[in-house]
């Protein structure tokens, strides 16, 4: 149940004194669609979490991590298990001129996981679970150190985006960084929109003059910002009209794909893409568009995103119903093995809290129950 819910908008309560709220929920129950200004992360830690954000589905598997932006209409049907929900004050990050950069990491949903990047996806259990006890202290830097951390994962978020966005597009750095500064200043009109548009139409307060200022200064980045795009993927454009031509002309698509495409490594066996879920790969909405309208053996013309251009090939659909237990027996067995461990360690704690004669070190106890383990 969401407490404080006016028409779509949450108003998140945070604690006294605390800027961040953590729930380690379990409770079996839908929730609407609802927005709020806070960043959200959701990490489930037994069974399976569903989060439509946006009108796509989420679907995180366990220990994966799904980032919400600020914003962003999104619910969650009833799921049993356990997932530990975290949300902070946008207002405090996004109000610090210094950490701009690293808040553009946080600019569109995101499953954090093993196939998105090894290294940040056991950065983000990381900061998740440092959180938990941190959350739970009463220390007087409790908080600044949860703050540190996210400026740790959002900008490792940043570094992984850019790199990414280097390595599909050919441009000069100068020329994403002026992409990535008007995309930053749109991402914040948003805000702003959403927060003067819950105080107009909700609270019936002033401000319809400065919403309709907002969308004419929106309109007018995004025209800037897509001119930019335009501008640095001129070279790729190029290069995927080439690609398609040779397809035209009854080339395989394996070989124009090694020929033309950076990231053929490790995926000779195509990757998985869904037009109502999401997966391990978050795919965009171009993308996913531009696949829903061909057929097995076909491939598109070139499609253009953010992140881009693509020539997607129908390669063969992965077949429903159940799966071999020789395929995730080993999965099973590294889950199972985590939960009785988890199980063991809790109850061991409970008695040597009860024993008078045990002296509990807390930071160590701390360090060792919410080190990070990786089952991607």
């Amino acid at each position: 149940m969401i407490k404080n819910l006016s028409g779509e908008y949450e108003t998140v309560e945070y604690d006294e004194k605390k800027y961040v709220m953590l729930y380690d929920n379990t409770d079996n129950e839908s929730y609407p669609v609802h927005w709020h200004n806070a960043v959200e992360l959701i990490m489930p830690m037994k069974n399976e979490y569903i989060v439509n954000v946006g009108g796509v589905d989420h679907h995180i598997p366990e220990n994966d991590i799904l980032v919400i932006p600020p914003c962003e209409l999104h619910s969650m049907p009833a799921v049993k298990g356990r997932r530990l929900i975290f949300q902070c004050d946008n207002a405090i990050l996004g109000g610090v001129p210094a950490l701009e950069a690293a808040m553009r990491a946080v600019s569109s949903p995101l499953i954090i996981n093993s196939a998105y990047d090894t290294e940040l996806h056991i950065l983000a259990q990381r900061t998740i679970l440092d959180i938990v006890p941190l959350y739970s202290s009463r220390a007087e830097l409790s908080d600044v150190k949860i703050y540190l951390r996210l400026i740790e994962l959002f900008t490792a978020m940043r570094e992984h985006q850019l790199e990414r966005q280097k390595g599909m597009m050919d441009c000069a750095d100068d020329k994403l960084d002026e992409y990535s500064e008007k995309f930053s200043e749109m991402e914040d009109l948003k805000s702003e929109y959403g927060e003067l548009a819950f105080t107009v139409n909700v609270e019936g307060g002033e401000g319809a003059d400065r919403l309709s200022e907002i969308k004419t200064e929106y309109n007018k980045l995004k025209a800037d910002a897509d001119k930019i795009k335009d501008e640095y993927l001129a070279p790729s454009v190029e290069k995927a009209k080439e690609a398609y031509a040779k397809l035209q002309s009854g080339e395989e698509f394996s070989k124009v794909a090694e020929e033309y495409s950076p990231d053929t490594e490790g995926n000779e066996n195509g990757l998985l893409i869904s037009v109502k879920h999401s997966g391990s790969y978050d795919w965009s909405k171009e993308v996913k568009d531009a696949f829903a309208k061909i057929k097995q053996g076909e491939y598109t013309e070139p499609v253009k995103d953010d992140e881009g251009v693509h020539i997607l090939y129908y390669l063969s659909d992965e077949p429903a119903g159940e799966v071999g237990l020789d395929s995730v027996k080993d999965k099973i067995k590294e889950i199972l093995m985590i939960d009785v461990q988890e199980d063991e360690w809790n109850q061991m704690l409970e008695t040597w809290k009860n024993d008078e004669s045990v002296h509990l070190n807390e930071e160590l106890v701390r360090s060792v129950t919410y080190s990070p383990v990786s089952v991607g």
